[in-house]
Order: structure tokens, then C-alpha cells, then sequence
């Protein structure tokens, strides 16, 4: 497994743990997830403003989209690594 070590502690937190969802996320994490909220919403919106695409299938394409939002959070989230 990853460990990484805290730049005020000398104690390792692993990612995927308990201690590293109340920790602190990296910025890499965080702006790893705003990129993809960003491209995934202008994604949406691009898909759901298109006349020639079906709605149902917009809607599943949306859904999945905000599913990808949700997984990537969730792992930004999952990374934290100093407090």
C-alpha cells in the first residue's frame, strides 16, 4: 500500500482509510476533481442543449456523467494525507 508522510507529523496516514477522509485532501486531489466537474457539466450541458439526441438518452447519459462527478469525489475525498 501507498504511504505517504505528513510534513508536521512523522506519522503515515494510507490513503483509503479512515484517518484519510478526516484528513486533509491534497491539492492535486482537489483540482483533479474540479477538472473533472468542470468538463463533465460542460459535457451535460452540451448533451442536454443538443436537439438531435434523443431526451431519454440524454438522461442516461447524465446520470452517468454525475455518477463520474460522484466516483471522483469520492476518491479526492479518500486521499487526504496531512491534518
Amino acid at each position: 500500500m501507498l504511504k505517504t508522510q505528513s510534513k508536521t507529523s512523522s506519522k503515515a496516514i494510507r490513503p483509503f482509510t479512515r484517518k484519510a477522509i478526516v484528513s486533509q485532501t491534497p491539492n492535486w486531489a482537489k483540482w483533479t476533481f474540479r477538472i473533472v466537474f468542470a468538463i463533465t457539466g460542460v459535457a451535460t450541458f452540451i448533451i442536454a442543449s443538443d436537439p438531435s439526441i434523443e431526451d431519454n438518452l440524454k438522461v442516461q447519459i447524465g446520470v452517468y456523467l454525475k455518477g463520474v462527478d460522484m466516483f471522483v469525489f469520492t476518491l479526492s475525498k479518500m486521499f487526504g494525507i496531512s491534518k
